[in-house]
């Protein structure tokens, strides 16, 4: 999380526990949520899929 998430740093037992707080308040909230791949690999998959 944060800065030192930026710099490939191990999650610690209280960063976890805020994610799953986040997590379940998005939950209870009905978020949605989704991932993408890095923007090098999606250029690259939509450049893919328009050829096809």
């Amino acid at each position: 999380m944060g800065e030192r998430g930026a710099r490939d740093k191990a999650a610690t037992d209280e960063d976890i526990e805020k994610m799953a707080e986040i997590v379940q308040e998005g939950i209870a909230a009905c978020a949605l949520g989704f991932s993408t791949p890095p923007a090098s690999t999606a250029s690259t998959i939509a450049v893919s899929s328009r050829r096809a």
